[in-house]
């Protein structure tokens, strides 16, 4: 009987025993995943793409600023820094990441106002990770000279303002069209079959008529009665850089003898005005 309990007793040791070295096995098993697991994820972090990866978001990050805000980018006033561009961007500065935003660039230009933009470059780089950083950037040519082992990036306004203006003057041509299509549609439902009346303008003002009402002076498109009565929505009254197309059917109008016609136009960031004409069809 003795025997019977000591031999009970030794399995039970040897059972204790093995299992605190499978809980130790354990332990140590994991203690060894956790090491491999944060030095994997440092090593992501420091790695040769992740840099790079991270320009790449930055980039995009500024050029769609860039684009939501390029009526005052390149206006005039204009006077941000390129750390404060960043900030406005949404990008949270990483890997010593430097910006800087060059002066008005595009004007004067020899082209007409239907091709010739203003636009500011904003460059972006990462430090070299060992050594001086000697890059350089120009601000008056937009041109970045970057240092050995430097990652890089350029955004122009250029394209951005080149899609911009196009847009604007597409704008300026339906709306014309549009107005050109309501006078014709007057002429021809007048019983007179005259071709006398001038349908751009009320004659005389102030009084109800299939006339379009008197805008003596430039003035925004949607703030007239204009819109309501030529059928035309009042959104389509406003440039690509959403500003207001004004208006006048008498300034810069012939409001007086046939063709009649009236004035439209608009003013991009950088001052240049375009005008057109919406004539009487003959």
């Amino acid at each position: 009987m003795k025997q019977l309990m000591k031999r009970h007793q030794q399995r039970q040791q040897r059972g204790f025993v093995a299992l605190a070295l499978m809980i130790l096995l354990a332990g140590f098993v994991a203690m060894i995943l956790t090491v491999l697991t944060r030095t994997t994820a440092q090593a992501g972090v420091g790695a040769p793409g992740a840099p790079g990866a991270y320009l790449s978001s930055a980039e995009v990050a500024v050029r769609a600023w860039y684009r939501q805000n390029a009526a005052s980018i390149d206006s005039p006033g204009f006077a941000m820094t390129g750390p404060q561009i960043l900030a406005a961007a949404g990008v949270m500065r990483q890997y010593g990441l430097q910006a800087a935003v060059s002066d008005e660039l595009g004007l004067p230009c020899a082209g007409g106002v239907d091709t010739c933009v203003a636009y500011r470059t904003i460059a972006l780089w990462l430090p070299p990770g060992s050594g001086p950083d000697t890059t350089v950037f120009d601000p008056t040519t937009g041109k970045l000279t970057p240092a050995a082992h430097v990652t890089w990036a350029a955004i122009s306004g250029q394209s951005i303002e080149q899609a911009a203006l196009s847009q604007s003057l597409r704008a300026l041509g339906d709306l014309q069209t549009g107005l050109q299509s309501y006078f014709l549609t007057r002429q021809q439902d007048d019983s007179t079959g005259t071709t006398d009346t001038n349908w751009f303008r009320a004659s005389p003002c102030g009084v109800a008529s299939s006339a379009l009402p008197c805008v003596d002076t430039w003035t925004a498109g949607d703030q007239t009665g204009i819109p309501a009565l030529a059928g035309i929505d009042a959104h389509r009254f406003y440039d690509a850089w959403g500003q207001p197309i004004h208006v006048s059917n008498l300034l810069d109008s012939s409001s007086s003898a046939t063709p009649y016609s009236m004035a439209l136009k608009t003013v991009t960031p950088w001052g240049t005005t375009i005008e057109v004409e919406a004539v009487q069809p003959l």
